[in-house]
């Protein structure tokens, strides 16, 4: 398990919690654990636990934070394309920058899904259900996809 300890005032807190919810599930299943403690300047900690808290690096800056995810981030690099694309890593996206042909991310609008839908490639449904996952919500306008060309613009 790795450990990060957030050091700032409460309303720089505040923020950082605010941002890093929206990775919950991902520091969750990387089994990084938070904690936040109030003080009156930035500092970040990582620790290692292997066995007994081994300290690996702390930070001074609050845009360094990411750098603990990438240093205790066991991610592929497929996992972190996922991310980037802003797509989960469940079955529908298994064949996302996994193959030799879905390196392309890109933004399917309503016409464009329905259009595929109806071409027989339910890749519309398929973004639809994956924007869900991710953002617990049905896309309004665009919702992110893997594919191997960038034909879908609308």
């Amino acid at each position: 398990m790795s450990i990060i300890e957030i050091y700032g005032r409460k309303e720089q807190l505040k923020m950082i919690k605010k941002l890093l919810k929206k990775y919950k599930e991902q520091i969750t299943s990387r089994n990084i654990k938070l904690k936040y403690k109030i003080h009156n300047e930035f500092i970040g900690k990582l620790y290692v636990n292997d066995q007994n808290d081994k300290e690996i690096k702390t930070i001074h800056n609050p845009s360094e934070l990411f750098y603990f995810f990438n240093i205790s981030d066991n991610m592929s690099a497929r996992e972190q394309l996922l991310e980037k694309c802003g797509l989960p890593n469940y079955n529908k996206t298994s064949h996302c920058f996994s193959d030799s042909t879905h390196h392309t991310c890109c933004m399917l609008g309503p016409e464009a899904r329905k259009y595929a839908d109806n071409s027989g490639n339910p890749i519309g449904i398929a973004s639809e259900d994956a924007f869900y996952l991710r953002y617990g919500k049905k896309p309004d306008e665009l919702a992110p996809w893997c594919t191997c060309k960038f034909y879908f613009t609308l």
